[in-house]
């Protein structure tokens, strides 16, 4: 027993300085962008992210026209990754992500969106769904790119270090932004003298997500230049385009994305009106799930090298699939905020594994197609949840869509294992792909 627990220690001991020696290796891109990804996880999943179905409830709507509105950015966001890979691919993805398709027209439209209440009532639905379109373009071009930029701007021996940092920082930001969502209302509120139920606070809270994302237009803009390539050199499978493959694994990702999807739209809307908790309190419970989310992108690099990157992505798809069934069948804080720690978890130890499994499936060419084409199918699952969860909610209730969102999520982990991870052990799943 012993000897055991020695060889257990030894074996986390050699996988720690791994990975500090992985990240000591890192060059200034790999460093900017995994920064600039936390930074834009604040802004936008974590202030923006808590802030805006609250500042949607101040303005009277309920869960039909929340989802719609929500539905309105993942839409966009689906529909315009493709064309943001393909931009990427002819004109650069550091030029893409900075153009006025990319980060940039994020600024304007994170801007733009909370000014809708200072509007007529007639428009404000249009402003709103069209500001959240603009950014979801943004959001796009910078989520597309950011993955096969680390991949071309890594070496095999940092690889899983570079990709788990990155999710790591999107955590870290996404809980230091759920811990601001919750706490700039308030602030706002002993500066304007209104209250917690009124909706300017929530107006000039959510203003501060267009001023981070200048940051990452910054860390951006200090970065090098990087064009995949767009020819083969090798004659073999990369050379040809997988069609089969990219359209059985477009559709899988859209069942696996339920579960996430429907808690980010819905999460934070079921803790204030189901739950009736106070802002400070809902962004303390979704800052924990996002905080505990880093420890599980920093675990992912080991989890993956003992199980294989298509393994974990099939295993941690089910973790979080039944992650959701507490949360509809207990209702009670606590019971929400241990579901979306563990789903949390679950998708942080997930992203990378799933990305290094993907691209290990094409040659470098097509690196920036199946990554847009993975983010084109995860956000159409976000947006048909988003979209169909405001009605089933309202018909059925909240533990309907959850019950739902897990069982959808549920049946897309056994596809994916069946269709693309049977068969095949970690030594055949390959973190390098043909060409790199």
């Amino acid at each position: 027993m012993a000897r055991a627990a020695a060889a257990a220690r030894g074996r986390e001991i050699a996988i720690a300085i791994e990975y500090l020696t992985a990240v000591r290796s890192f060059n200034r891109d790999t460093r900017l962008y995994p920064a600039a990804a936390g930074l834009h996880a604040l802004a936008v999943m974590g202030i923006f992210g808590v802030l805006l179905n609250l500042y949607l409830l101040r303005l009277g709507h309920g869960p039909e026209f929340i989802g719609l509105i929500n539905a309105a950015g993942l839409i966009g966001f689906a529909v315009f990754s493709v064309p943001a890979g393909m931009l990427a691919q002819i004109w650069g993805m550091k030029r893409t992500m900075l153009a006025s398709l990319g980060v940039g027209v994020g600024v304007l439209a994170m801007g733009l969106f909370p000014l809708a209440d200072l509007l007529p009532s007639s428009v404000q639905g249009p402003w709103m769904a069209g500001a959240n379109l603009a950014g979801a373009f943004s959001t796009a071009a910078f989520h597309v790119s950011i993955m096969p930029y680390l991949m071309a701007s890594t070496s095999a021996a940092e690889r899983r270090q570079a990709f788990s940092m990155r999710w790591a920082l999107f955590y870290l930001g996404g809980f230091a932004g759920s811990i601001m969502g919750g706490l700039l209302p308030g602030m706002f509120v002993w500066v304007t003298s209104d209250t917690l139920a009124s909706v300017a606070p929530y107006r000039f809270s959510l203003l501060v997500t267009s001023i981070l994302l200048l940051g990452v237009l910054w860390a951006i803009a200090h970065s090098t230049e990087i064009r995949l390539r767009s020819d083969s050199t090798t004659g073999s499978r990369s050379d040809r385009f997988p069609l089969a493959m990219f359209a059985t694994f477009a559709a899988i990702v859209v069942l696996l994305a339920a579960a996430e999807g429907t808690a980010q739209v819905f999460f934070n809307v079921y803790l204030d009106v189901a739950l009736e908790l106070a802002t400070v309190q809902i962004g303390i419970l979704i800052g924990m799930g996002r905080v505990v989310g880093i420890g599980g992108a920093i675990l992912a690099p080991a989890v993956a090298s003992r199980l294989g990157n298509g393994q974990t992505v099939a295993l941690t798809s089910l973790a979080a699939a039944m992650a959701l069934v507490p949360l509809a069948l207990i209702s009670h804080w606590a019971a929400a905020g241990v579901a979306f720690v563990v789903l949390n978890i679950s998708m942080a130890t997930l992203a990378p594994a799933q990305y290094l499994f993907m691209f290990s499936l094409v040659g470098e060419r097509w690196r920036l197609a199946i990554a847009s084409t993975s983010i084109a199918a995860g956000v159409a699952g976000f947006s048909l949840m988003a979209l169909g969860g405001g009605y089933v909610i309202a018909r059925f209730g909240y533990p309907s869509i959850f019950l739902l969102a897990a069982a959808v999520t549920a049946l897309g982990a056994v596809l994916f294992w069946a269709f693309l991870v049977r068969g095949k052990t970690a030594s055949d799943i390959r973190a390098d792909p043909p060409g790199s």
